[in-house]
């Protein structure tokens, strides 16, 4: 609405718009030469047009001027390599009335010595191509602003605390041939925002003496940076320094001037190697980054407090260990102390950390044990110990009612969706050679509020289960997988809130107790492999579990085993049904040959009275690698009764014949062909498995180790359609 109402001001010449922001139009005037005293302002978007050769006469008439932004929307490193707009080396600004000048790839190497813009406030010419920002001495009293980012080329910078005394922020991020800042900069007084982050050639940065108004000064990446200045004036409004990625070996004792810094980073500064004691004098300071100093190999005494310390990464230093004066750090809420390797032992002060919320000392290798009275730390939330030598956290460990997460030795890191919902315990195994397993911690009920424990792959044994894990009253989901113990404790009946249990890959695994309803109501939880389970001795206790489960297994070889009765070559097999068969039916065990794994099995049902369709999820995920399977493989499922729900829509027993048919799926296509070899399925006599079920059919099934398992999902109220009943004869 705003360009309608410019445009009117004159339809048929743009000449004497007082803004101008088509390109287009832009392009015209400036070749033509069509500008006028009404021009004020210009927004020109040189990534449309073709490009462009500007004079001085195509602004001499633009006497007014007091805003141009010449600007592209093309990638930065483009700007440079296709600048569409072309100078003539003599080129001049017309206009003293100029605000606001943002020329984006500006082409020449310097501003012109005419240059007079008394009135410019803000100067931004980031992926220019200047060397030197002008070459004779000017007074811009009013400029704030200075922005050079990404000036290639520019290699000094001139002194600004004459040409420009009220110069407030000043960055030069990404200019990568500069030498040197003139060492008047240490004397910009009003100076609040100095950026050289990456000026990857500068050696040095002059002494600070008059910076009283900086609030953030970032050197980060300024690799050949090897000293940071002594700090001879006032500097207490400084808020953040940052000197990542430099290479100074040292701070200077000065630092501790800096009273009122509250963020001081250090990141990735590989030639550190110790810090001043002055830091401590920091008292501001909320948050001290160290990570990856990897020469810095001790943290020093801190003589006096340092309340206000929130976060203090030490992560990929040498350190060997923390300061005894550590309790100083009073309002600690994160210590990141990952891969330290040298990092042996932790001080008993630590405990006195009462505002500790985050732990971490993952990889660090040589540290055996925690502090004792590690349960002091009551806000502790995250406790992340994977990577160590801890064999077991200390008894107090219970105490921490507020812990959320802990990591402990092992190999991977599950995060709970929602740390304030979801009350996570994370126990994770350490990968080793000696074969010792985690030992559980006793007190078990002190995690009453705990709904996800996750003991997968932690080489747990029999008993290695305390029987009080009964206590977890809020635990919805158990994951036991790839573990050792023979079987599960039974007081895991009493966890009534229990949605989920894994327990694939327990390879020595012989009897399941009772499950809470919970579990036998939400049958698709339970996953596999059970392959020692099916061919145990005890196989009896798991048979009532089984009635009510959806499983599938997948393991090598080429033939249906014998007591899958009714067999047939192809990827379908239809059977006659006996009158009443549905009386004690309990559900269908379903088994295929595979010529290769397939991403999915997809199973379809039929009858002579009805079409079900497919048996909505029912079927076999293959997401292992499965590098232990050979050319050819047997499917095994079943389909429990209660999940197919046929008694809701007509009397089973009226069925006469069923048919199943099997597809193998692969995710961007619908079906492959010439992959199910053979299929069969199990009855006692009439092509089901019946409510006085067949155990020594399972036992003997004759399977070896699976290779991959899945769970199963219910049907939801799959849809029926009724084909008219056959005549009866």
């Amino acid at each position: 609405m705003g360009r309608d109402i410019v445009r009117q001001e004159s339809p048929e010449d743009p000449g004497k718009w007082s803004r101008l922001c088509y390109p287009g139009v832009i392009s015209r005037v400036l070749t033509r030469k069509m500008g006028t005293e009404a021009i004020k302002g210009m927004l020109f978007n040189v990534s449309i047009p073709k490009k462009i050769h500007i004079t001085t006469k195509s602004f001499a008439m633009m006497k007014n001027l007091r805003l141009l932004k010449i600007y592209s929307h093309l990638k930065s490193t483009s700007v440079r390599e296709d600048n569409r707009v072309k100078l003539s080396k003599d080129f001049e600004f017309p206009s003293c009335e100029l605000r606001y000048l943002y020329w984006q790839g500006y082409p020449l190497e310097s501003l012109p010595s005419s240059f007079d813009a008394e009135d410019l406030v803000e100067l931004d010419m980031r992926y220019s191509s200047l060397k030197q920002l002008w070459e004779n001495d000017m007074l811009l009293e009013k400029l704030n602003t200075i922005r050079l980012s990404c000036s290639q080329h520019l290699i000094e910078i001139p002194d600004i605390s004459i040409s420009a005394p009220n110069l407030e922020t000043l960055i030069l991020d990404g200019c990568s041939s500069l030498l040197e800042v003139h060492t008047s900069i240490g004397k910009l007084s009003k100076l609040i925002l100095l950026s050289l982050k990456n000026c990857k050639k500068l050696s040095s940065f002059p002494s600070i003496i008059n910076m009283e108004a900086l609030k953030i000064l970032n050197l980060s990446g300024c690799s050949g940076l090897k000293k940071f200045p002594d700090i001879q004036g006032n500097m207490e409004h400084l808020l953040e320094l940052y000197l990542a990625s430099t290479a100074i070996e040292e701070l200077p004792s000065s630092i501790g001037h800096l009273t009122g810094l509250v963020l001081l980073d250090l990141k990735r500064c590989k030639n550190l190697k110790s810090l001043p004691a002055s830091i401590c004098k920091l008292e501001s300071l909320e948050y001290l980054f160290l990570s990856g100093c990897s020469k810095l190999e001790n943290f020093p005494e801190m003589m006096e407090d340092m309340e206000n310390l929130k976060e203090l990464l030490l992560d990929g230093t040498s350190i060997e260990g923390l300061p005894l004066s550590i309790d100083r750090l009073k309002g600690l809420v994160l210590l990141n102390l990952r891969n330290c390797k040298n990092l042996a032992s932790l001080p008993k002060g630590m405990c006195k950390l009462t505002s500790l919320e985050t732990l971490i000392v993952s990889g660090c290798s040589l540290l055996n044990n925690l502090p004792r009275n590690l349960g002091s730390l009551q806000r502790l939330a995250q406790l992340h110990a994977e990577g160590t030598a801890i064999t077991q956290p200390p008894d107090s460990i219970v105490l921490l009612r507020n812990l959320e997460v802990l990591v402990y030795p092992g190999r991977k890191i599950l995060t709970p969706t929602s740390l304030g919902s979801l009350f996570s315990f994370w126990l994770l195994h350490r990968n080793s050679s000696n074969g010792i397993g985690l030992h559980l911690p006793s007190g078990f009920p002190i995690f009453r509020s705990f709904t996800n424990l996750d003991l997968s792959d932690c080489k747990l044994i029999e008993g290695a289960i305390p029987n009080d894990i009964c206590s977890l009253i809020s635990l919805k989901k158990l994951a036991l997988s790839k573990n050792n113990f023979l079987s599960i404790p039974a007081g895991i009946s009493e966890l009534t809130n229990l949605k989920d249990l894994l327990i694939g890959q327990c390879q020595s695994l012989i009897e399941i107790p009772e499950l809470p309803p919970s579990i036998r109501d939400r049958c698709t939880q339970l996953h596999g492999p059970f392959t020692r389970l099916i061919k145990c001795k005890h196989i009896a206790r798991a048979t009532k579990l089984l009635e009510n489960i959806a499983f599938s297994i997948v393991f090598p070889g080429s033939e249906i085993p014998e007591w899958i009765w009714h067999q047939h070559v192809g990827p379908s097999i239809k059977i006659e049904l006996p009158t009443d068969w549905y009386n004690d039916f309990l559900g269908f065990s379903l088994c295929s040959v595979l010529e290769h794994l397939p991403e999915r099995i997809i199973c379809r049902l039929n009858s002579d009275v009805f079409d079900y369709g497919d048996l909505k999820d029912f079927g076999h995920d293959f997401h292992g690698k499965c590098n232990n399977v050979g050319p050819e493989h047997v499917w095994l499922g079943y389909q429990p009764c209660s999940q197919l729900r046929l008694f809701e829509f007509n009397d089973p027993n009226d069925w006469n014949l069923v048919e199943i048919s099997f597809e193998a799926a692969h995710r961007f296509s619908s079906s492959a062909s010439n992959v199910v070899k053979k299929c069969g399925l199990k009855s006692r006599g009439y092509n089901v498995v019946e409510r006085s079920s067949d155990s020594a059919g399972l036992n003997g099934s004759g399977m070896g180790p699976s290779s991959s398992g899945s769970s199963l999902r219910p049907a939801n109220n799959p849809k029926l359609r009724r084909k008219p009943k056959r005549p009866q004869e």
